[in-house]
């Protein structure tokens, strides 16, 4: 039986320095005219009436689920609906404790995919006058029809997960770098950890709807008569995320560097990102969340985790930590041997009828 795992959005906190904090931010230059600011617990959002409480509520519930994980954090997390963060916000909420994460409404949506496409449309028609590349330019946005259509909806079940997702990856780059990443560090998805422990963060946030996606994922590669967890352990533990070459590839192409921009592709961008990525990153999605549930559940310890993140960190290797701790944890004691448990574990995990 695969194990659910809680998660604390239901038990909320308020904090009068929140009030106080969103009469500040609508004073300020960055502060948009349609945002509204609610706070909610320990997480706080600048976006749209409709859509603020439920992304408040998320970023809430998700430090409060890295913090079961990992350890207490000094900080909150904060999403403004804008694409690309303003540094004068990130600044801003920095200074009063708010990690920043940006959020795309529908109408800047629409206009991310009208830049996907004028990028695709320049890159294809160098050589030709101006007027040639603004008739083809006009001619692909027209294809397009009308992006701007759609009405403001509260946020999906999906976009929420997807939130608390990213939610786990700044609150675990704080508590692995701090504010600086080392000078000597490699380039990596998110923290200077590896891959494998940063993803790991971020799965253990996601709520219950994109949970039960990853396990149907891992049905659906059973059905196939593949392994439910797409890689080895020594490989997953040595690899980088599979969609990081591509996303720098990206933004060197858009000249749009940093954590806090987001960027929407479309047509032949997509098709290049695919084909860029060092293989499907979904893949490296369901992996990360069966380890971790083989994890918990092997080991019995909610802070698993952390002490691994703090162990590599320490000694520079899992299997020097994992020699280290494996017998008052339960673990096999090399990565051969892990292998082999966490094998007959997912095969355990996904007998029978899929949970409800």
């Amino acid at each position: 039986m695969v194990p659910t795992i809680a998660h604390a959005s239901e038990e909320r906190r308020k904090d009068n320095q929140t009030t106080d904090l969103c009469e500040e931010a609508r004073q300020m230059e960055w502060f948009e005219s349609e945002w509204v600011c609610i706070a909610e617990g320990r997480g706080l959002a600048l976006a749209l009436p409709d859509q603020a409480e439920q992304l408040a509520l998320t970023l809430d519930g998700a430090v409060t689920d890295f913090e079961r994980y990992f350890a207490p954090s000094n900080h909150n997390v904060a999403v403004l609906s804008t694409p690309a963060l303003p540094a004068e916000a990130t600044a801003f909420l920095k200074e009063r404790g708010f990690l920043s994460l940006p959020w795309i409404t529908e109408t800047s949506r629409a206009d991310l995919i009208r830049s996907s496409v004028e990028r695709q449309v320049r890159a294809q028609t160098q050589g030709m006058s101006e007027e040639q590349r603004a008739g083809a330019l006009a001619q692909a946005l027209a294809q397009l029809g009308d992006l701007d259509a759609g009405a403001p909806h509260p946020p999906s079940a999906l976009e929420l997960g997807a939130l608390a997702h990213e939610a786990g990856h700044i609150l675990f780059k704080e508590f692995y770098d701090g504010d600086a990443r080392p000078a000597n560090s490699i380039t990596r998805y998110g923290s200077s950890a590896a891959d494998w422990i940063d993803e790991l963060a971020a799965v253990l946030n996601e709520n219950d709807d994109l949970t039960k996606g990853r396990y149907a994922n891992a049905r659906k590669r059973l059905e196939k008569g593949e392994p439910a967890n797409p890689f080895a352990l020594a490989e997953f533990f040595e690899m980088e995320h599979p969609s990081l070459r591509a996303a720098q590839a990206l933004r060197e192409r858009s000249g749009k560097a940093g954590d806090n921009v987001t960027l929407v592709l479309s047509g032949e961008e997509a098709e290049q990102f695919l084909k860029e990525s060092r293989g499907d990153p979904s893949e490296f999605y369901l992996q990360a969340r069966l380890f971790a549930d083989f994890m918990l559940d092997t080991t019995k310890d909610q802070r698993v985790f952390a002490k691994i993140a703090n162990g590599v960190k320490a000694d520079g290797s899992f299997e020097a930590w994992l020699s280290a701790n494996h017998e008052e944890l339960g673990l096999a004691a090399d990565i051969v041997g892990l292998e082999a448990q966490f094998g007959a574990w997912v095969v355990q995990a996904f007998a029978g009828e899929p949970d409800s």
